[in-house]
């Protein structure tokens, strides 16, 4: 192995294998999270949908949305509920 060559760490690997680069999860976590991926790209994502209500998310909500899942050990039911989970950890 050369000297300045870096090891690619799985998560290194998805990144650039298919999930956005700039997006904070992989497509398997959001998919776990109940979190659609719309438009899947290879800088970033084109957007997000709450498998569960339909309902369309912005970046921040899905992130928030796999917070939820992995706290709570199961997909939020509809939006209302991730951000009341987000809403937990801004409070000041």
């Amino acid at each position: 192995m050369a000297k300045n060559a870096k090891k690619i760490e799985d998560n290194g690997l998805n990144k650039v294998s298919g999930d956005g680069y700039l997006s904070s999860y992989t497509d398997e976590e959001y998919e776990a999270a109940g979190i659609e991926v719309v438009g899947p790209g290879k800088l970033w994502n084109d957007g997000y949908k709450l498998k569960e209500t339909g309902e369309t998310l912005n970046a921040t909500l899905a992130n928030w949305a796999v917070s939820f899942y992995k706290e709570y050990k199961r997909p939020a039911k509809n939006l209302n509920e991730i951000t009341q989970h987000m809403d937990k950890y801004l409070k000041y």
